[in-house]
């Protein structure tokens, strides 16, 4: 993010706001986006697409042997409710 505001700047731009996927707070993105050059971008507003106090622990593993990569919408509903039971069990 930090090159991208950097790239922005160089091009004589402004940076208004800035968006990601997800935050992971641990890596504190936001917090060395608003300090960075000084505080350079500490008044850019920062939003995520996910709220990362949405993703659980059983979220943060693979999914079960077997499960393919690359599937159809359809095909994606059915793994999910295969993969919801067998955690149920």
């Amino acid at each position: 993010a930090l090159a991208g505001f950097d790239l922005v700047d160089q091009l004589g731009a402004k940076v208004h706001e800035f968006a990601a996927m997800v935050t992971l707070p641990f890596l504190d993105g936001v917090g060395k986006i608003h300090t960075y050059k000084e505080g350079k971008y500490k008044a850019v507003p920062c939003f995520t697409m996910v709220d990362d106090a949405s993703i659980g622990p059983e979220m943060c593993s693979d999914p079960p042997e077997g499960t393919p990569r690359m599937v159809s919408a359809e095909q994606a509903a059915a793994l999910e409710a295969d993969i919801v039971a067998k955690r149920a069990c």
